[in-house]
């Protein structure tokens, strides 16, 4: 297996576990910002010509996400809201499965 894959598969796989039992991986902002790691490095290994045009790329899916899910016109970390633990890894789910496959 690439190196690229394995470690493709590597992040799916923590975000996977994290969603499962977020609150044994820190805070709400923890989570969300590894979720977002996460994403940013899932992105480079597999669009990195998305993220060398736009090193914005995953922020600006985060707050599409977040405008879009929570009908907000403004950007505020989801953390920031308050959800309920499993409303939130929901979200955070939804936010992971958003990104571009391969």
């Amino acid at each position: 297996m690439s190196l690229h894959k394995e470690i493709s598969e590597f992040a799916t796989k923590r975000v996977e576990d994290m969603l499962k039992s977020p609150e044994m991986w820190g805070s709400q902002e923890a989570v969300e910002l590894q979720v977002l790691q996460l994403m940013e490095i899932r992105m480079l290994i597999e669009h990195p010509l998305k993220l060398k045009i736009n090193p914005r790329y995953v922020l600006d899916m985060h707050v599409t996400y977040i405008s879009r899910a929570f009908k907000i016109s403004y950007t505020k970390p989801m953390f920031s809201m308050h959800l309920e633990w499993k409303e939130f890894a929901a979200h955070l789910s939804q936010l992971w499965k958003s990104q571009p496959e391969e």
